[in-house]
């Protein structure tokens, strides 16, 4: 290799991290809510303040200023919406029933808490028939201790057949673990998953469910009706004019299924799915543990951070995007939003 190819070369390479630093960067400063580090979380003596617009007054109003007036969302704008599966706007049901995105991460990340109490998980389904695949190839083994009747070239025959199927399952669980990058971040007392057999352990613990925080980027500006200034807790499925079109309003983000605080401030957006055509594209999919948001459900914005509960993330490229898709294919399902 020259020396002009091998500059081009690191180049490429330097650009490409670039890239990948870049997108790192812009999602995780889309993660806290509009008012973080404009606006402090309320000081209250009790909890039950917090679902008073009184008390948010302030960040209402800041609310107003940045989305009421401006009547459209940017392009390259960050989504969030928590999911069982990856890309869920991809087989979406094409009816005009709103599609829910949150413009930070925490109403999406908590709704993943009230999701997990009835749904499975494709990580979870994944995970565990590989896992019931491999216990039963090396049970099919430990069998082969009894079958004295058997000669042993048919034996040895059965045994190198199902070490082979634990070899390919092995590395069915070892692609899929490194195809989610880990977060470099240590939680006191928790520490993070630093394998697949510590992911499986967790799974088999019946102690955490995984499931998928997926990020969008907006592919062109989208016009939208601001629905009211103070936070309601009405439902745009509720409301005939975000069945036609795209809808932003306050909402607080309640810890799991209980409409009780305490809660966070954030904006929710959302769009007919059958609007949502080429609007979107999935940059992003980070790995929620739902364990620690029940552990923290009862804290507060300055206690707890639902990013916090975030264990793995993936960042896609054009390259890769396939790759991981593939493996949960088999398990996705046509969805009803």
């Amino acid at each position: 290799m020259n020396k002009r190819s091998k500059r081009n070369q690191l180049k490429h390479k330097k650009t490409k991290k670039s890239k990948g630093n870049e997108k790192t960067s812009i999602i995780n400063n889309s993660l806290y809510p509009f008012w973080y580090n404009w606006i402090a979380f309320p000081q209250v003596q009790n909890n039950n303040e917090l679902i008073e617009d009184t008390t948010w007054q302030e960040h209402l109003q800041l609310a107003s200023k940045l989305y009421k007036d401006k009547s459209s969302l940017p392009k390259e704008t960050i989504l969030f919406h928590g999911s069982t599966v990856i890309d869920p706007i991809k087989n979406r049901t094409l009816t005009n029933r709103p599609f829910f995105f949150g413009l930070d991460a925490f109403i999406a990340i908590w709704y993943i808490s009230e999701l997990a109490g009835g749904n499975i998980s494709d990580i979870d389904r994944l995970l565990s028939s590989l896992v019931q695949g491999k216990i039963k190839e090396e049970q099919n083994i430990e069998d082969l201790k009894n079958m004295t009747a058997w000669a042993q070239p048919e034996l040895d025959k059965l045994r190198q057949k199902y070490e082979s199927n634990i070899e390919i399952i092995n590395d069915k669980l070892n692609n899929f673990i490194e195809s989610l990058k880990m977060l470099p971040q240590r939680f006191d007392n928790y520490p993070k998953l630093i394998n697949v057999d510590e992911l499986i352990s967790d799974l088999k613990s019946n102690q955490r469910r995984y499931y998928f925080l997926n990020i969008y980027k907006t592919m062109e500006t989208i016009p939208y009706d601001y629905l009211s200034e103070s936070i309601s807790n009405q439902n745009p499925r509720d409301i005939s004019k975000c069945k036609e079109k795209p809808c932003m309003h306050p909402q607080f983000g309640y810890h799991i299924d209980a409409l009780e605080p305490p809660v966070e401030l954030s904006m929710e957006f959302t769009i007919p799915a059958n609007k949502i055509g080429n609007k979107l594209k999935l940059i992003g999919v980070y790995v929620i543990d739902v364990f620690k948001l029940n552990e923290n459900k009862n804290k507060d914005f300055t206690e707890f951070k639902a990013p916090d509960a975030i264990v793995l993330k993936y960042n896609f490229t054009k390259n890769n995007i396939k790759q991981l898709s593939s493996k949960l294919k088999p398990l996705s399902k046509k969805l009803t939003i």
